[in-house]
């Protein structure tokens, strides 16, 4: 079990006024399975954060990041940390390791973000994105369950500024999540080959959402890969 603990944010002062607060969440598998590919994934993640923290700062906006890694364990490294204060995430963040507790990591994120910061989400000053990776399916959880899942997903996905994406390179993870009736046009199923490119492919999404307070709707980017 874990919890997010509160932030203290100097790192955001001065950022009050910016017109627009993204609190994104990646919610990162790092189970023994990701020792072929969590290189990759991670520098596609430091580049997003480069991105991110470069538009940011350009367009006067706010992004705040959490990063969740599981394997058997879930455990945050960063709790609302001003993404132009971030420094890129090394080969101990993410030492891959154990096994995947798919649904512990992604209901207990849920859980503990809408604690954080959920009663500020409306939208248009303030909005959420979480975004799940694994290349494999659940096999550790023990904390929650496939119908906690449900609910948690009832509960928030359709929410004014949340969004909750899924990218899953395990047909497994991925049929669990449309049982879990999650959001269609919210999941991506790529080939673990393709983690490192879904990743660089969610900066545009992410950006945009910042910007704009575009709904990300990620399923266009399995048909942009499928052309």
């Amino acid at each position: 079990m874990f919890t997010f603990p509160k932030p203290s944010q100097p790192s955001s002062e001065g950022h009050n006024t910016a017109p627009h607060t993204l609190h994104y969440v990646l919610v990162l598998d790092r189970s023994g399975s990701m020792s072929c590919r969590m290189d990759e994934v991670r520098h596609a993640v430091n580049d997003q954060i480069a991105t991110l923290a470069r538009e940011a700062k350009e367009d006067g906006n706010t992004c705040l990041l959490s990063v969740v890694r599981f394997d058997s364990e879930i455990e945050p490294i960063l709790i609302e940390r001003n993404v132009q204060d971030v420094k890129p995430l090394t080969q101990e963040d993410v030492q891959p390791r154990g096994m995947t507790a798919l649904v512990d990591a992604t209901v207990l994120t849920i859980e503990q973000a809408a604690a954080l910061v959920g009663s500020r989400i409306d939208g248009e000053k303030e909005s959420l994105a979480i975004v799940v990776y694994t290349d494999g399916g659940e096999n550790a959880s023990r904390h929650r369950s496939g119908s906690d899942l449900t609910r948690v997903l009832e509960k928030h996905q359709n929410l004014p500024g949340w969004d909750i994406t899924f990218i899953g390179a395990s047909p497994e993870a991925f049929s669990m999540m449309e049982r879990a009736h999650f959001r269609a046009e919210k999941m991506v199923h790529v080939d673990a080959k393709d983690s490192g490119w879904a990743m660089r492919e969610m900066t545009g999404f992410l950006s945009d959402k910042m910007r704009s307070r575009k709904e990300m709707a990620i399923r266009e980017m399995q048909r942009q890969r499928n052309r």
